[in-house]
């Protein structure tokens, strides 16, 4: 009963948790198309951040980074090759060829066309 009743939360919480993020994203949307939705946003506060072409102080700007994508390049992995083993001894090449004869003469998907 008790182990239900935790399933139920943990499913209730991961729900509520997409559901917010779903949401976050559709707001951010909204205010990124929207110059006016923008402006009532930061209302408050007159940092310019509702010009047609981004500012210097936008930087900060939630919308305007996630309007414009952020792209942060890959981490620089050094890669370390082993050394080249050579071998001890080298093997004598075989000379002989071993032939195996075919199982069928035509394999049975390429044989001759059947009679309709």
């Amino acid at each position: 009963m008790l182990s239900a009743f935790l399933h139920l939360l943990v499913r209730c919480r991961l729900r509520f948790g997409a559901a917010a993020a779903s949401a976050l994203v559709l707001a951010l949307t909204v205010f990124a198309a929207s110059p006016g939705a923008h402006a009532w946003l930061h209302a408050d506060a007159d940092h310019g951040c509702h010009h047609a072409q981004p500012t210097e102080d936008d930087a900060g700007c939630v919308v305007f980074q996630f309007a414009g994508g952020i792209t942060t390049p890959a981490p620089q992995i050094p890669l370390v090759v082993p050394a080249a083993r050579q071998p001890q001894t080298e093997s004598p090449a075989e000379a002989r060829l071993r032939l195996v004869s075919p199982r069928y003469l035509r394999q049975p998907e390429r044989g001759p066309p059947g009679r309709i």
